[in-house]
Protein backbone atom coordinates (compact mmCIF):
# COMPACT_ATOMS: atom_id res chain seq x y z
CA UNK A 1 0.00 0.00 0.00
CA UNK A 2 2.91 2.35 0.67
CA UNK A 3 4.66 1.21 -2.54
CA UNK A 4 8.05 1.05 -0.86
CA UNK A 5 7.87 4.61 0.48
CA UNK A 6 8.68 5.48 4.06
CA UNK A 7 5.49 5.64 6.08
CA UNK A 8 4.08 9.05 6.93
CA UNK A 9 1.18 9.82 9.26
CA UNK A 10 -1.09 10.15 6.22
CA UNK A 11 0.27 6.91 4.77
CA UNK A 12 -0.29 5.02 8.01
CA UNK A 13 -3.93 6.13 7.98
CA UNK A 14 -4.30 4.29 4.66
CA UNK A 15 -3.38 0.92 6.21
CA UNK A 16 -6.61 -0.34 7.80
CA UNK A 17 -5.53 -4.00 7.53
CA UNK A 18 -2.49 -3.18 9.65
CA UNK A 19 -4.72 -1.52 12.28
CA UNK A 20 -6.91 -4.62 12.35
CA UNK A 21 -3.91 -6.96 12.66
CA UNK A 22 -2.53 -4.94 15.58
CA UNK A 23 -5.92 -4.79 17.33
CA UNK A 24 -6.43 -8.54 16.91
CA UNK A 25 -2.90 -9.32 18.10
CA UNK A 26 -3.42 -7.18 21.21
CA UNK A 27 -6.76 -8.90 21.79
CA UNK A 28 -5.27 -12.38 21.50
CA UNK A 29 -2.25 -11.79 23.72
CA UNK A 30 -2.45 -8.44 25.54
CA UNK A 31 0.90 -6.94 26.49
CA UNK A 32 -0.35 -6.29 30.04
CA UNK A 33 -2.13 -9.43 31.33
CA UNK A 34 -4.29 -7.82 34.00
CA UNK A 35 -5.18 -4.61 35.76
CA UNK A 36 -5.45 -4.15 39.52
CA UNK A 37 -8.43 -2.16 40.77
CA UNK A 38 -10.01 -1.09 44.05
CA UNK A 39 -13.81 -1.00 44.27
CA UNK A 40 -15.03 2.56 44.82
CA UNK A 41 -18.21 1.20 46.38
CA UNK A 42 -19.72 -2.14 47.31
CA UNK A 43 -20.43 -4.06 44.10
CA UNK A 44 -21.34 -7.51 42.88
CA UNK A 45 -19.41 -8.93 39.91
CA UNK A 46 -20.26 -12.33 38.53
CA UNK A 47 -22.18 -13.25 41.68
CA UNK A 48 -19.29 -12.27 43.95
CA UNK A 49 -19.73 -9.46 46.47
CA UNK A 50 -16.85 -7.01 46.64
CA UNK A 51 -16.76 -4.65 49.59
CA UNK A 52 -16.01 -0.96 49.20
CA UNK A 53 -12.22 -0.64 48.82
CA UNK A 54 -12.01 -4.36 47.96
CA UNK A 55 -9.08 -5.19 45.71
CA UNK A 56 -9.46 -7.26 42.58
CA UNK A 57 -7.72 -8.06 39.31
CA UNK A 58 -9.23 -7.63 35.85
CA UNK A 59 -7.81 -10.42 33.66
CA UNK A 60 -7.57 -8.75 30.27
CA UNK A 61 -6.78 -12.01 28.47
CA UNK A 62 -9.97 -13.61 29.81
CA UNK A 63 -12.02 -10.53 28.97
CA UNK A 64 -10.62 -10.47 25.41
CA UNK A 65 -11.65 -14.12 24.97
CA UNK A 66 -15.31 -13.71 25.95
CA UNK A 67 -17.29 -15.39 23.15
CA UNK A 68 -20.29 -13.14 23.81
CA UNK A 69 -18.22 -10.17 22.63
CA UNK A 70 -15.63 -11.82 20.38
CA UNK A 71 -17.18 -14.85 18.59
CA UNK A 72 -14.74 -17.74 18.11
CA UNK A 73 -12.33 -15.96 20.50
CA UNK A 74 -9.42 -18.38 20.07
CA UNK A 75 -9.19 -17.73 16.34
CA UNK A 76 -6.85 -15.00 15.11
CA UNK A 77 -9.08 -13.02 12.76
CA UNK A 78 -8.15 -9.39 12.07
CA UNK A 79 -11.25 -9.05 9.89
CA UNK A 80 -13.45 -9.25 13.01
CA UNK A 81 -12.55 -5.56 13.42
CA UNK A 82 -14.18 -4.57 10.11
CA UNK A 83 -17.28 -2.57 11.07
CA UNK A 84 -16.90 -3.68 14.70
CA UNK A 85 -16.09 -1.65 17.77
CA UNK A 86 -15.82 -3.49 21.07
CA UNK A 87 -18.26 -2.31 23.74
CA UNK A 88 -16.72 -0.05 26.41
CA UNK A 89 -14.42 -1.78 28.89
CA UNK A 90 -14.33 -5.08 26.96
CA UNK A 91 -11.17 -4.52 24.89
CA UNK A 92 -8.43 -3.22 27.17
CA UNK A 93 -4.94 -3.68 25.71
CA UNK A 94 -4.07 -0.25 27.14
CA UNK A 95 -6.71 -0.31 29.91
CA UNK A 96 -9.42 2.36 29.83
CA UNK A 97 -10.90 5.32 31.63
CA UNK A 98 -8.77 6.85 34.36
CA UNK A 99 -6.38 3.90 34.16
CA UNK A 100 -5.71 4.15 30.41
CA UNK A 101 -2.04 4.03 29.48
CA UNK A 102 -0.76 7.53 28.89
CA UNK A 103 1.40 6.17 26.06
CA UNK A 104 -1.37 4.47 24.06
CA UNK A 105 -1.08 6.76 21.03
CA UNK A 106 2.72 6.59 20.99
CA UNK A 107 2.65 2.79 21.38
CA UNK A 108 0.17 2.25 18.55
CA UNK A 109 1.98 4.69 16.27
CA UNK A 110 5.30 2.95 17.03
CA UNK A 111 3.81 -0.45 16.22
CA UNK A 112 2.29 0.77 12.97
CA UNK A 113 5.42 2.63 11.87
CA UNK A 114 7.73 -0.29 12.66
CA UNK A 115 5.51 -2.91 11.03
CA UNK A 116 4.82 -0.74 7.97
CA UNK A 117 8.56 -0.28 7.41
CA UNK A 118 9.50 -3.90 8.09
CA UNK A 119 6.71 -5.68 6.22
CA UNK A 120 7.27 -3.88 2.94
CA UNK A 121 10.94 -4.90 3.02
CA UNK A 122 10.94 -8.29 4.75
CA UNK A 123 8.91 -11.34 5.65
CA UNK A 124 9.34 -12.70 9.14
CA UNK A 125 9.53 -16.48 9.11
CA UNK A 126 9.41 -18.51 12.30
CA UNK A 127 12.35 -20.89 12.45
CA UNK A 128 11.23 -24.52 12.05
CA UNK A 129 10.40 -26.16 15.36
CA UNK A 130 10.68 -22.86 17.22
CA UNK A 131 9.87 -22.99 20.90
CA UNK A 132 7.63 -20.06 21.84
CA UNK A 133 6.35 -19.65 25.38
CA UNK A 134 5.05 -16.71 27.39
CA UNK A 135 6.78 -15.03 30.27
CA UNK A 136 4.10 -13.30 32.31
CA UNK A 137 5.12 -10.61 34.79
CA UNK A 138 3.80 -7.07 34.69
CA UNK A 139 3.88 -7.55 30.92
CA UNK A 140 3.71 -10.55 28.60
CA UNK A 141 6.74 -11.32 26.44
CA UNK A 142 8.31 -14.34 24.74
CA UNK A 143 10.14 -16.39 27.41
CA UNK A 144 12.94 -17.48 25.06
CA UNK A 145 12.87 -14.60 22.59
CA UNK A 146 11.16 -14.84 19.24
CA UNK A 147 13.06 -17.17 16.90
CA UNK A 148 12.40 -15.71 13.46
CA UNK A 149 14.46 -15.08 10.36
CA UNK A 150 14.21 -12.11 8.03
CA UNK A 151 13.47 -13.10 4.44
CA UNK A 152 13.11 -10.95 1.34
CA UNK A 153 9.72 -9.28 0.98
CA UNK A 154 8.90 -11.37 -2.09
CA UNK A 155 9.52 -14.64 -0.23
CA UNK A 156 5.82 -15.00 0.50
CA UNK A 157 4.16 -16.29 3.64
CA UNK A 158 4.07 -19.81 4.93
CA UNK A 159 2.84 -21.58 8.02
CA UNK A 160 5.57 -23.14 10.17
CA UNK A 161 5.20 -25.55 13.09
CA UNK A 162 5.69 -24.01 16.51
CA UNK A 163 6.20 -25.84 19.81
CA UNK A 164 4.86 -24.80 23.23
CA UNK A 165 2.05 -22.47 24.22
CA UNK A 166 1.32 -20.33 21.18
CA UNK A 167 -0.59 -22.99 19.18
CA UNK A 168 -2.72 -23.49 22.31
CA UNK A 169 -3.42 -19.75 22.59
CA UNK A 170 -3.96 -18.77 18.99
CA UNK A 171 -5.75 -20.55 16.16
CA UNK A 172 -4.60 -19.05 12.86
CA UNK A 173 -7.24 -19.03 10.17
CA UNK A 174 -6.57 -20.68 6.83
CA UNK A 175 -6.19 -18.61 3.71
Amino acid sequence: MLAGELPTLDGLDRLPALDRAIDESLRMIPIVPFGARIAAERVQIGGIDLPRKGRFLVPFHVLHHDARIFPDPGRYDPDRWIDFEAPPFTYLPFSAGLHMCIGVNFAKLSMKMTLAMMLQRFRLRVIDGARIARRVTVTVAPRHGLPVELCPADAGWERRPVRNEIPDLVCLRDG
